[in-house]
């Protein structure tokens, strides 16, 4: 049985583009550049979740289509990872002004209990930025349904 965690945030807005939080969460300390590739879920995959990647050099890329995708009210998802770690996961956000984060496979846990995520180290990372920017938040949630 797989691990499902992570966390929703709910953003109280009118209007906040995908490529705004794209720029909050880097400016914050997080980077989609892994090993040289950037990953993400390409223009038209609304469920299927088709990952694919392009070379950090075609940045340029990749923030036309967060225009695209917002245009055509599609969820962005994207891997992004803190600083110069492998401590990351899978961004989405929406139409909804949802972001999404699910933690990946190297995700950080709590000592002596492997199955559990350690909350507070992505909460520190994931929500000063919209602090830095004034964003309000409406709600987090978080799941984490691998047991103890």
């Amino acid at each position: 049985m797989g691990i499902l965690t992570g966390f929703d945030i709910q953003l109280f807005v009118d209007e906040f583009a995908p490529a705004d939080w794209v720029r909050t969460m880097q400016r914050g300390g997080w980077t989609w550049n892994s090993n040289g590739l950037i990953g993400f879920c390409p223009l038209g995959d609304t469920d299927s979740c088709d990952w694919t990647s392009l070379p950090v050099e075609q940045e340029d890329r990749i923030w036309e289509l967060i225009d695209q995708k917002k245009r055509r009210e599609e969820v962005f998802a994207v891997n992004m990872y803190w600083r110069r770690t492998r401590c990351g996961g899978i961004f989405t956000y929406g139409p909804d002004k949802m972001i999404g984060f699910c933690p990946d496979g190297s995700r950080l846990r709590l000592r002596g209990m492997k199955r559990v995520t350690n909350v507070n180290w992505y909460l520190k990372r994931l929500l000063p930025p919209f602090k830095k920017t004034g964003i309000p938040i409406e709600y987090i949630k978080w799941y984490d349904d691998g047991g103890i």
